[in-house]
């Protein structure tokens, strides 16, 4: 290297030197030296005007004097202590130095005097807490963040150990806290949990503990078993479980298995201070009256069992399961005398409830609900096959088919308890004949639960149930009248059913036999015919004898083959009556109509011999599905046999009214809303009208006579609903019906339990625990299944 080599520093970098702060050349520790600090650029002035200069003062001979250089300057700061390098000179000096070279990443320096590296990371200053910052910003505050960890914790390995460290530091609460903040689901389940999953999910014990290790393996401890039982045993009242002798159809007295509270008063007013404690309880906007609690009590046979259930109404929803508490269940048919042995006991009870008990200073309201056959026969009547079938007034069966107005005053008598009782007296002091039952109003049997006719419920989902399949039905014979007709003219294609297929063979048969029958009448007509003339046409009696004994013998023949085919023509004609007698007949007309059922989901309940549920009454019920089901068999004759076209119309109009006016009538009575005295007479208006068109001729004629549950309709819907001010299905039975899936799913659930007694009890219990309503805040919502 030469001089020439060498060239100025960048100005940047001249700048810098030049402010660096350094200490005066004459600087000693002893207090006898310089101890001013300059910037290198003032330092040679000062230097000169010191006043330790030895220039301006004298020097002791052999004293060496220093000249100062840019290389000694930067010699003083590398071998300055750090403690004089401060300032904001040093910080440019630093910034400049470091920055190019951490622009990617870490800046690893090493020293001579230390062994090991030093790391140093660019960091901005941020403008914006994190926690007001954007997520973007915070996700790239935390890749930096992830970077150092690494790097300070020697790779991704020792960074997740370091996280574990952290996590470990920070106490339960902490970490609960950090997990809500992020959103993680994923906790230590609250107090109460087990118990509401065991509810929830119908678990018994020992599956309940296969779950709770399975929880404990992915960190999560729920409450202890015996904390849940103690909780049950202090919130959830006790059945009294046993055997009890009962009565089968068959009439033998056998052991069944029975569960029950004793005391009916206690659960109320237990489960209503349970319903207060979780603010649950309500009035519905002005529907119940603030100074009343309504009871609901009912009951139903399903899945073997009885099961007579209590619901409060003054709840959100009051036909839910979780408000359907079971209050007396028995394995055994509900025939009048179980259910005189069973619910006898709650008879004073309820005329306490009614007259004596309150409840935070408020009166009971006792409703009772059920399908019309269990009404009945708590009521004593003798069914809805009787002479006066209906529970409410004394109308008589063959009265129904007449409208209101034109039947008798004692038609539309009201029954009470005091008339019921009455007229069962005078029915056991005449001999208590049952053949002459009719002659006291149908009353066979005491009244079992006394709850004012007025207030028992009329059966909104058994009204469905009932008139819904009979218009149905009556829909489904004149379609069937259609193929027959269709069979009569038309051959069978490949599509067709078989049995379809038959009656057209039998009816393509029936017309060639008719021919066969005509033509064999026809010779026979034609050889009398002859021999008449023949023997005009012979003079002498001994030839017309001979004339006739000659063809006599063919005229035999003839008669017998007429007669054989005769025979054989009524033959057929017998065998397609019978086949077109037969309902599980259909042609092409009637499967058209099941397509239509599938695709809306209806389906029949062949458990329940072809009939309806509910929900699918309530699907089949809408307009559109009611346009499409009457258009569907129009479409196949339109295609098959345009000379039945105006026929098939005709059925799908009237059918099409029909069903529409009913659904118009439910769609006023069958709500929990309260209603208005507008709703009312316009419910009014759609019954009478539903009504007329059941009366007409045509209709009249499929459906029969008018049934007890159109009656009910007629007589004593719109009364009801003026009376309570809402619609039926506030007080309805749906609980009851919903409850036997509910339980059958329990049996499965709890069947290794031995004993029916042991079981029957467990069942109930379980799903007692499931309607408490601390469990309501902790059960998780359901989100809803998407269409297909």
């Amino acid at each position: 290297m030469n001089e020439s080599s060498v060239s100025s520093p960048p100005k940047v970098l001249q700048r810098m030197i030049a402010n660096w702060t350094v200490h005066c050349d004459f600087y000693k520790p002893a207090l006898d030296g310089c101890q001013t600090a300059v910037p290198l650029s003032q330092l040679r002035p000062h230097v000169q005007d010191c006043a330790h200069n030895p220039i301006k003062r004298p020097t002791p001979i052999g004293t060496p004097i220093r000249t100062v250089t840019p290389s000694s300057a930067a010699a003083d700061i590398l071998n300055a202590s750090p403690s004089k390098l401060r300032g904001k000179f040093a910080e440019e000096l630093t910034y400049h130095m470091v920055k190019p070279r951490v622009q990617d990443g870490l800046l690893e320096l090493r020293s001579s005097s230390h062994g090991k590296p030093q790391l140093f990371a660019r960091i901005a200053a941020p403008n914006v807490s994190s926690a007001h910052a954007s997520s973007r910003t915070t996700q790239r505050r935390r890749e930096v963040l992830d970077k150092i960890e690494q790097t300070v914790c020697g790779g991704s390995d020792g960074a997740h150990a370091q996280k574990v460290a952290g996590l470990q530091r920070l106490t339960k609460d902490e970490r609960q806290t950090l997990l809500a903040e992020a959103g993680i689901t994923t906790q230590s389940p609250s107090s109460g949990t087990l118990l509401a999953i065991k509810a929830d999910m119908n678990l018994p014990w020992y599956q309940i503990r296969k779950l709770k290790r399975w929880l404990r393996d992915f960190g999560l401890e729920l409450e202890s078993e015996r904390t849940a039982r103690s909780f049950i045993d202090s919130h959830v009242p006790k059945y009294t479980a046993k055997d009890v002798p009962l009565t089968k159809r068959n009439g033998d007295v056998v052991m069944v298995a029975a569960v029950y509270f004793p005391d009916l008063v206690e659960i109320v007013l237990h489960d209503l201070d349970l319903y207060e404690q979780q603010s649950q309880l309500c009035w519905h906007d002005g529907v119940i009256p603030e100074d009343q609690i309504w009871l609901k009590l009912g009951g139903d046979h399903g899945g073997g069992s009885f099961k007579f259930v209590m619901q409060i109404a003054n709840r959100h929803r009051p036909n839910s399961l979780d408000n359907t508490v079971p209050i007396c269940v028995f394995n055994c048919q509900d025939t009048f005398a179980n259910l005189d042995t069973m619910l006898n006991m709650y008879s004073d009870q309820i005329i306490r409830l009614q007259r004596e008990v309150l409840w935070n200073g408020k009166a009971f309201a006792v409703f009772f609900f059920g399908d019309y056959e269990f009404q009945t026969k708590c009521y004593g009547l003798s069914g809805a096959s009787g002479v006066r079938p209906c529970l409410y007034c004394l109308c008589q069966k063959k009265s129904m088919d007449v409208p209101a107005a034109d039947r008798s005053d004692g038609d539309k008598e009201v029954r009470t308890l005091e008339s019921l009782a009455s007229d069962h007296a005078r029915f056991v002091s005449a001999g208590a004949n049952i053949s002459q039952v009719k002659q006291f109003n149908n009353v066979l049997r005491p009244v079992i639960l006394p709850i004012e006719v007025e207030n028992v419920i009329i059966p909104a989902l058994h009204l469905d149930l009932g008139i819904y399949p009979w218009m149905f039905d009556a829909f489904q014979a004149e379609v069937r009248q259609l193929d027959i007709k269709l069979a009569q003219t038309t051959a069978a294609t490949p599509e067709d059913n078989k049995t379809y297929a038959d009656l057209a063979s039998l009816h393509a048969e029936l017309r060639q036999s008719a021919d066969v029958v005509a033509d064999s009448q026809k010779k026979v007509d034609t050889v009398d015919t002859f021999i008449q003339a023949l023997a005009i046409a012979v003079a002498d009696q001994a030839g017309q004898e001979a004339v006739v004994q000659q063809v006599q013998g063919y005229i035999a023949q003839l008669q017998q083959q007429h007669n054989s085919d005769v025979a054989d023509h009524d033959q057929l004609k017998a065998k397609i009556a019978q086949m077109e007698s037969e309902k599980k007949f259909a042609g092409p007309c009637s499967d058209s109509i099941e397509p239509v059922l599938q695709h809306h989901g209806i389906q029949w309940q062949a458990y329940h011999g072809g009939a309806f549920v509910g929900n699918h009454v309530h699907v089949g019920l809408k307009s559109s599905v009611i346009d499409e089901l009457t258009s569907a068999p129009v479409s196949v004759i339109n295609e098959r046999q345009p000379a039945l076209t105006q026929e098939a119309e005709s059925i799908q109009h009237r059918y099409q009214s029909l069903m529409k006016s009913y659904a118009a009538c439910r769609s006023l009575y069958n709500h929990s809303c309260k209603v208005t005295d507008e709703q009312l007479v316009s419910l009014q208006q759609r019954v009478d009208e539903f009504l007329t068109l059941c009366r007409s001729d045509i209709v009249h004629r499929q459906l029969g006579h008018i049934t007890p549950k159109l009656h009910l309709l007629e007589e004593h819907t719109v009364p009801s609903l003026k009376r309570f001010r809402v619609g039926l299905a506030l007080l309805a039975e749906q609980g009851s019906e919903s409850i036997h899936a509910k339980f059958n799913n329990l049996h499965s659930n709890f069947h290794s339990i031995r004993g029916d007694v042991q079981r029957l009890d467990a069942i109930a219990q379980q799903h007692l625990v499931s309607t408490l309503p601390e469990h309501d805040a902790l059960k998780p919502s359901k989100s809803k299944r998407r269409k297909q």
